[in-house]
Formats: structure tokens, sequence, C-alpha cells
């Protein structure tokens, strides 16, 4: 084999591996927007939960699927700190809605499913905050 090619490679993988992260970032952005807006809805009785939890999903959403490579150093700091206090607020959101569909399946004396769609949801929320890191400095990753 060439050692250029051999010299390049580790390079190459994580970039590639953090363009994938954001993919599956802006998947999970899309997503969140329509599931904030059907939200409103799927809260019988609590509809203040329903109407903060439809707003914020779909804000963070929005925040995910922004164009973070085209924007200025400045605005992507602040952008930066909104999504890490954003995604701390996904996962605390994503914690209480499995605690209220357990507390309202016992209500029903039914057996909760485990929360495997949450937890893939929320690994995917916290991989954003370093894949948008690296995708903008990655110097870090050396």
């Amino acid at each position: 084999m060439d050692a250029s090619l051999l010299a390049s490679a580790p390079h190459s993988r994580p970039k590639s591996g953090v363009a994938y992260c954001r993919y599956m970032g802006v998947g999970l952005g899309f997503f969140l927007i329509v599931w904030g807006c059907a939200s409103w809805f799927r809260w019988n009785g609590a509809l203040g939960l329903g109407i903060v939890q439809g707003i914020f999903l779909c804000l963070y959403g929005l925040l995910l699927t922004a164009p973070w490579k085209t924007v200025p150093e400045r605005t992507w700091r602040r952008m930066f700190f909104l999504l890490l206090g954003m995604t701390a607020g996904f996962v605390f959101f994503q914690v209480f809605d499995v605690l209220y569909q357990a507390a309202l399946a016992e209500e029903l004396h039914h057996k909760l499913a485990p929360p495997a769609f949450q937890g893939i949801l929320i690994f995917i929320a916290l991989m954003q905050v370093p894949a948008v890191l690296f995708e903008r400095k990655p110097e870090l990753l050396d």
C-alpha cells in the first residue's frame, strides 16, 4: 500500500464520522419538528405542558437542522451554547416523558415496555454537541 494513503486515513475517518453524526442530527431535527407539532395534541388534559413541549421540540429541531458550517464565528459560539442547553433540556423532557408514561401505565395496570426509542433519541441528541464542535473545529480531534 501507498504510505501517503495510510498517513491520510486517520484524518479522513473521523471527519466522515462527524459528517454521519451530523446527518443523523439533521434527521433527528426534522423528526423533532414533526413530533413537536404533533405533541400539542398528545397531552390530553395537560394543554400547557403539550404547548411547552411542542414549542421546545420545534425550536430544538430547528437548531439541529441549522447550517452550522456557514454560521459566523460570533453567532456560532452563542448557538453552540444554546445547543448545549437545549440538549440538556431535551434529555430532561425525554426522562420526564418516560416517567409520565410509567405513571400512566401503572394507573391503567399495564406493563410499560423498555424505553428504547427515547434512549436512541437521547443518544443521537447527545452526539450532536461534539459533532457540531468537531465539524467546525476539526483540529481539536488531534
